[in-house]
Order: structure tokens, then C-alpha cells, then sequence
């Protein structure tokens, strides 16, 4: 498998525009067929096997944003099938996070905690945190639903990352401890997209924005981009 090719431009920004503006939920069909019918002039850029997970992940991204849950399950397990986590782990795990959705909201809970333990079990192949944070909450929730313990050899990833991203929580209870971090990166991440979204008179305001952010966030990671948002700012002066 040539990982490079995942860095390649699948569906253009044109075209996922035009899938969003033009094409109501009740035209899915139409939003596939159009998805087809471009994937098949461009196909000759990528390897099959590549070419059929991406494709695969468009077909399901499609079908879940229509509440097509059980047809967007076939799209998804068939890139999990075919794509090794460390082929291209941004792939892998925004695919595999979406098949335990689509099978939590078509309530079928054992089949989704097994796939949020392929997950937790494939942890070791990716860098980014959040993946691993959005792999826990899942994980917690459907030991929960399920009334299963919370097995043992995953406990340790919940201190990775806390130390990863700065969190404030200490480890106890392993369900109350996921709770309270994605409580925590919740309300943070969503004042950082408020002050990121916010159209500020001039750089003055927006610096002043991100300093009380930082002074206030518990979070190390968002601190961290908070400090690096100040100094693009001073910079621009």
C-alpha cells in the first residue's frame, strides 16, 4: 500500500461544496452518484487498494451525514478492513470513531464495543492525542451501556493522556476520570473556537482575548496554542 497517496486531494473543495449547497439530504442518491462518477475520472491516480478506502470512506461520510446508519456501516468496515492503522492513522481512526457511532445509534451496543476495542487495542499507532482521548470516551460509554467492566490494560491510557494534553484530572475511577476530561476539553475547546471565530477591531483585542484564555484554561495543550497565537499576533505588529 502506497501510504503517500493519502495526501492526495480525493474529493476537490469545489465538490464537497457542491455536495453541501446543492444536494438536499432526500437526493442522497444523487450525492453518491456524483461522488462515483468522479472518483471514477480520478482513480487512475491511486493504487486500488487505496483508492477503494477512500472512496469507501466518502460513500460512508455520505450515508452517515443522511442518517443511513446500517449502509454506512458497509462503507466503513470495508476501510477498516483494508486499512492498516499505521498505513494512515488520521484515516483510520476518524473511520473507525464513525463505525462506532453509526452501530451506537442503531443501538447495537456489542457490535459497537468491539470495534471501540479494535481501537483502543490500535492506540499505539497514532501520535495524535485527541484520537486517543475520542477512543476513550467511546470505549467508557459503551462499557457503560453494556454494564462491562473497564478492562484493566487500558487504564494506563488514560494517564497518556492526561500527561499528553495537560489535564487537570487525576486517575480514580476510570469511567468518572474519562467523564470529567471530556467535560474539561468540552468547554475549552469550545471558548477556543469562540474567540477563534470572534472578528476582532484589531490584533490589541484579539492578543487580550487569548491571554485571559490562557490564564484561565486548565488544560496544557490549549494553553499551549493559546501562547503560540499570542506570539503570531505580537509578530504582526
Amino acid at each position: 500500500m502506497n501510504s503517500s497517496q493519502f495526501k492526495e486531494t480525493f474529493l476537490p473543495k469545489e465538490l464537497v461544496l457542491e455536495l453541501s449547497r446543492d444536494f438536499p439530504d432526500k437526493d442522497i442518491e444523487a450525492k453518491i452518484e456524483l461522488i462515483k462518477s468522479y472518483a471514477a475520472k480520478i482513480g487512475y491516480k491511486f493504487d486500488a487498494d487505496v483508492f477503494e478506502i477512500l472512496l469507501n470512506k466518502e460513500l460512508g461520510i455520505c450515508r452517515w451525514e443522511a442518517g443511513q446508519y446500517s449502509l454506512a456501516i458497509t462503507h466503513f468496515e470495508q476501510v477498516i478492513h483494508q486499512l492498516p492503522p499505521n498505513a494512515n492513522p488520521t484515516t483510520y481512526f476518524l473511520v473507525i470513531g464513525l463505525l462506532i457511532r453509526c452501530n451506537t445509534l442503531i443501538a447495537d451496543y456489542d457490535k459497537s464495543l468491539q470495534w471501540a476495542e479494535l481501537a483502543m487495542n490500535n492506540l499505539s499507532q497514532t501520535n495524535n492525542s485527541f484520537d486517543k482521548l475520542s477512543s476513550l470516551v467511546a470505549y467508557a460509554d459503551l462499557v457503560g451501556r453494556t454494564n462491562r467492566p473497564f478492562a484493566q490494560k487500558f487504564i494506563p491510557l488514560i494517564n497518556e493522556v492526561i500527561n499528553e494534553l495537560g489535564f487537570p484530572e487525576t486517575l480514580n475511577d476510570p469511567n468518572k476520570t474519562i467523564d470529567s476530561i471530556q467535560k474539561t476539553n468540552t468547554k475549552w475547546n469550545k471558548r477556543l473556537s469562540e474567540i477563534t471565530l470572534t472578528k476582532y477591531k484589531n490584533e490589541a483585542s484579539e492578543m487580550k482575548a487569548f491571554e485571559e484564555y490562557r490564564q484561565q484554561c486548565p488544560v496544557g495543550w490549549y494553553r499551549n496554542y493559546a501562547g503560540e497565537k499570542i506570539e503570531q499576533l505580537k509578530n504582526m505588529k
